[in-house]
Order: structure tokens, then C-alpha cells, then sequence
């Protein structure tokens, strides 16, 4: 049975979403929010107890593998005006413009084979913290336009809120979990933020075909198996269900690195195609 699926367009209108604790630090502006204070030491295992998952540390470097979440724009803003929020890092937010139909950067993640790690600490006595989102764009000024051409949430109004609310965000959670350069936080920062770029530029030709898709007609629709014949190996491909429609809507996709690229073979089975 072929399995469809809408690629559709925005519309503008208001979203709510969930009172995620993040963006920049009030009334000061000069500071992220720790994400990653009251977070636990163990990372998210999958497997059974004597699975190796559980005796990872979370430190930075240690992974299996890498996955890139790319989001589906228009359909994340529909899943906000539900109450859904996909990434779930996003306060509620004010009417969001049309948005390109177009896939975004969500993150790239570390992960074990059973398992992900989250808000790594450097060692036992440098723990994670924030970039100093305040002086990021003057101090790398390239990356900081190339992030902001290429990895733009809709949902948060500008830029400088961007800072906080998204890039900190998953350089919290997932880039210290990549790489670190002991208390050198912004180095870290740096070193993250380029590798999600790069591996955002490998699958530049993927999305644009989608996007070609999604403008092709009033009501775009294609199948999973055509998204998935786009790469040269295995997939997640991640469908909303939110609204009820039949197909199913976009969300996600999903695509997986070795720690060297090439692309993984697989993403991990848990989940969902």
C-alpha cells in the first residue's frame, strides 16, 4: 500500500504552545537561561538494564552516532496551534508569518545505539552551561549571519531571541554532548553550530525537492517512499496526526551520521517511519 502524506502550506494565524522554560534570562537580557540546571546525570536508555546505555557518563564525544532533525515548517506551526510543539522547547508565542514550505534545522543530536544522552557535563567539575549568547554575534560574526540565514525558527520573532531560545537551547542539551573544549563554552559553541551547518548543507538538494513539492500545486501530496528515495540510505520520516487529517501531514525528517560521515545506514528503530 503506497502511504501519502500532505506537504502542505501555511496560514497565519495565532499559536500556543508550552511554557518551556528558556530564552534569555529578564529583565538583564545579557544572559541564556540554564536549561540543563536541575537536569539528571543518566542519560535516556532504551534497552534493558545491562544494556550499555546505562553505564554512559555523558561526556562530551562519547556517541554512537549523530541524527539531524529537520522539521517540516509549515506543519510545525499547525501543530502549535493545536497545542503540540514537536522539539518541545517553544513558550507560547504570538501569530507567526507565512513560513517558507520548506524544512528547518530542529538540531543535530547525539545518541547511542539504545539511548541519548542530554545536558552533558564537560567533567565531574565543569558543568554544563551556557554560551554567552551576549557577545556570540560580534565574536563570530560569519557563523552567527550563516545561522541565521540558514536555521530560523518561525515561531520566535527575531535573531537576538533566537540566541537564547533556540541555539543555546540545543547546544545545552545536545552540543556539549558533541564536543567540548573544557570551560570554553562559546569554542564549544562554535565548534557545534558548524557541524550542524555542515550537515545541514550534505542534504541542501533533499529539502529543496521538497520544497519543490510542496509548491507544486493547491494541495501538494506525495508518498513516503518517494521522500525516502531522495537519500542514498534509510530515513525516519515522522507524520502529524494532530488535526486528524487523512494522509497524515509532514513533521520530520530524520537522518542519521557516523560519528565520520557517510550518512548511517539507519536511524534508530525506535523511531517511528
Amino acid at each position: 500500500m503506497v502511504k501519502s502524506i500532505v506537504i502542505a502550506a501555511s496560514f497565519f494565524q495565532a499559536t500556543v504552545a508550552i511554557d518551556y522554560l528558556g530564552g534569555w534570562i529578564e529583565p538583564a537580557h545579557q544572559q541564556c537561561v540554564d536549561i540543563c540546571k536541575n537536569s539528571k546525570a543518566t542519560p535516556g536508555c532504551f534497552g534493558p538494564a545491562d544494556d550499555a546505555c546505562h553505564k554512559k557518563l555523558q561526556r562530551p564525544g562519547d556517541y554512537d552516532y549523530l541524527m539531524l532533525d529537520q522539521i517540516y515548517q509549515p506543519q510545525f506551526c499547525r501543530d502549535l496551534l493545536n497545542g503540540v510543539d514537536s522539539t518541545i522547547t517553544h513558550q507560547n508565542v504570538n501569530k507567526y508569518p507565512n513560513v517558507k514550505s520548506e524544512l528547518m534545522i530542529h538540531g543535530l543530536w547525539p545518541d547511542y545505539i539504545n539511548g541519548y544522552p542530554g545536558c552533558c557535563n564537560v567533567t565531574d567539575t565543569i558543568i554544563n552551561q551556557p554560551f554567552d549568547a551576549s557577545k556570540f554575534s560580534t565574536k563570530y560574526p560569519d557563523l552567527f549571519k550563516e545561522m541565521t540565514d540558514e536555521w530560523v525558527d518561525p515561531s520566535i520573532g527575531n535573531s537576538t531571541e533566537q540566541l537564547c531560545q533556540g541555539y543555546n537551547h540545543e547546544f545545552q542539551k545536545h552540543g556539549i554532548c558533541y564536543g567540548a573544549f573544557n570551560s570554553d563554552f562559546d569554542l564549544a559553541a562554535k565548534q557545534y553550530f558548524k557541524a550542524v551547518l555542515d550537515v545541514n548543507t550534505r542534504l541542501k538538494s533533499k529539502a529543496q525537492q521538497i520544497a519543490k513539492w510542496a509548491t507544486a500545486s493547491a494541495t501538494p501530496t506525495t508518498t513516503i517512499a518517494d521522500i525516502a528515495a531522495l537519500y542514498p540510505k534509510n530515513i525516519n520520516i515522522l507524520c502529524s496526526t494532530v488535526s486528524g487529517e487523512k494522509p497524515n501531514r509532514l513533521v520530520s525528517v530524520r537522518t542519521c551520521f557516523d560519528k565520520s560521515p557517510p550518512l548511517k545506514d539507519n536511524c534508530n528503530a525506535d523511531d517511528t517511519l
